[in-house]
């Protein structure tokens, strides 16, 4: 048996003693007016459970919220913003937060909050975004296809002793769009009647007046250029093995080439990576080429509204960058790689709406070109029920008719 098998074992046998207590927290009396928040990757940024968290302390009273974090920054950062109703999610306030709460809402997880203590709460899943890939129980079960009898075991055993590693019962699910329902369904094994398309928290800062100083700064320096920011997926299997996609590492990318486009043109390239891949180093590009790290804006998506164009691949962002009704380059330059690795719910070439291009030379054509199009108000529709910028709105709205009130449900946005 592996050294690593032998301390997952050890590691379950020392939370057995936790045992009984994590199944007694279904005894405790929950308070339904108490709300739990947390976030995905312990961060806040673009992060649909903060926008929530903050439209709740503006705009409704009558609960009380409470955000928990395992990152001390992540605590001195939220304090410093004015809210005080804050807890490291391990302390004595954050451990008796979690136990008396009503609700909880996740944005990626229970882990989010401190997930000993959260047996019997309710869980109102935000999400993080729409998916494209398989997720949840479909990622659980191609998984399950690669594990041995050992490793299957292993994790039988790790559920009976610290079932709260797998503690994922949404008792709601809000979704962008009815397209996403059979997929979430099968995803987490809800019913359809527990997931609400109401639009994420999130993406109501694409319809805010708010500007990012990166924005203003780049529009005076280079008299208002094309800017389009690339945002390319994670790849499991590279970061399973410790590497990082870098896309300007192949696919015919050529520098000078590049730099030459961007100054013909009048383009300020921006690349942020995806936060499970950490920071690809670029080589110096350009004057013209950004490297978007966090300490370069307050909001993703704020700045995300000011973009004149998308480019990527298959993240999630595609549809959140719809609400803009402005041009998505679409660079599937590994797809059938990826696809291999990480399968996908639908045909992308049928449902993926946007200027295709397969490596650099021609992405630079297609902005040489302006081959890029506004996407249709059938696509936008399609994965985007609601275009309002009031997803935190409606969603206040169900929870408070659902939740805090359910003997007064309403049907207003159902």
């Amino acid at each position: 048996m592996k050294a690593s098998a032998i301390k997952r074992y050890l590691q379950c046998i020392a939370a057995l003693p936790f045992l009984p207590f994590w199944h007694l927290q279904k005894k405790i009396k929950r308070d339904e007016n108490l709300w739990l928040f947390g976030s995905s990757n312990n961060s806040t940024d673009s992060d649909n459970g903060y926008t929530f968290f903050k439209y709740v302390n503006e705009n409704y009273k009558d609960v009380r919220t409470i955000w928990v974090t395992q990152q001390k920054s992540v605590y001195e950062k939220i304090k410093a913003e004015g809210y005080l109703n804050v807890a490291m999610s391990n302390s004595k306030k954050g451990r008796r937060a979690c136990l008396h709460a009503g609700l909880c809402f996740i944005s990626i997880g229970p882990t989010e909050t401190n997930k000993r203590y959260i047996n019997g709460i309710k869980q109102i899943v935000l999400w993080h975004s729409m998916p494209i890939k398989v997720i949840g129980n479909d990622f659980e079960a191609l998984l399950q296809k690669n594990r041995s009898k050992q490793e299957t075991r292993l994790l039988s055993f790790e559920k009976f002793c610290m079932p709260y590693l797998h503690n994922m019962k949404p008792a709601c699910f809000f979704s962008t769009s009815e397209f996403f329902t059979p997929i979430i369904t099968s995803a987490f094994g809800l019913s359809p009647d527990k997931i609400c398309p109401l639009g994420q928290p999130k993406n109501d800062a694409f319809f805010y007046d708010a500007t990012e100083d990166l924005i203003t700064q780049i529009n005076e320096k280079f008299d208002h250029p094309l800017k389009i920011v690339y945002m390319p997926t994670f790849r499991d299997n590279l970061r399973n093995s410790g590497k990082q996609f870098n896309a300007f590492d192949g696919f015919g990318f050529d520098k000078e080439r590049f730099s030459e486009m961007l100054e013909k043109e009048n383009v300020v390239f921006l690349f942020k990576c995806h936060n499970h891949d950490g920071f690809v180093q670029v080589d110096n590009i350009s004057n013209r080429f950004i490297l978007l790290t966090p300490d370069k804006y307050n909001d993703p998506y704020t700045l995300l509204k000011d973009i004149d164009i998308l480019m990527t691949d298959y993240s999630s962002v595609y549809f959140d960058f719809l609400l803009t009704k402005k041009p998505i380059i679409l660079a599937p330059f590994d797809l059938e790689k990826y696809q291999a690795q990480r399968p996908f719910y639908f045909d992308y070439s049928k449902n993926i709406e946007g200027c295709v291009v397969n490596n650099w030379n021609e992405f630079i054509e297609a902005i040489e070109g302006h081959k890029y199009l506004n996407p249709s108000d059938e696509v936008c529709r399609k994965f985007n029920k609601f275009q309002d910028g009031q997803s935190c709105e409606r969603i206040l709205e169900y929870v408070k008719d659902h939740f805090v009130n359910p003997s007064n449900k309403s049907q207003k946005h159902t």
